[in-house]
C-alpha cells in the first residue's frame, strides 16, 4: 500500500491516488479495464497529507485521461520494435 499522498501520520492503509484513478476510469469505461498505474511510488503529488487528497488526485488523473480519449487518434501501423542497449554504470 502506498502512502505517497497521505504521508505517514496517521498510518492509514490506502491504495493511494492511482487506485482511485483506476476505479474512476473503469467506472467511466465499464467495458475496459484500466491498466496498472505503476509509477505512483515515484510521484509526490500535491496537495497531499489528508484523506481527501488521494481521491481528488485520482479524479484529476481520470479527467485528464478522459479528455485525451475524446481526441482523434491515429492508429499505429508500423511494426513495434524493442531495442535494448546496455549502459555501463560506475
Amino acid at each position: 500500500m502506498s502512502r505517497t499522498t497521505l504521508g505517514d501520520k496517521p498510518n492509514h492503509i490506502c491504495g493511494d491516488w492511482a487506485s482511485y484513478a483506476r476505479e474512476y476510469l473503469e467506472r467511466d469505461h465499464p467495458v475496459r479495464r484500466a491498466g496498472r498505474l505503476g509509477w505512483r511510488a515515484d510521484a509526490n503529488p500535491s496537495p497531499r497529507g489528508n484523506s481527501n487528497s488521494p481521491s481528488s488526485t485520482g479524479s484529476t488523473i481520470c479527467t485528464a485521461v478522459n479528455e485525451l480519449a475524446r481526441q482523434p487518434m491515429t492508429p499505429l501501423r508500423q511494426k513495434l520494435v524493442c531495442r535494448v542497449k546496455p549502459v555501463p554504470l560506475p
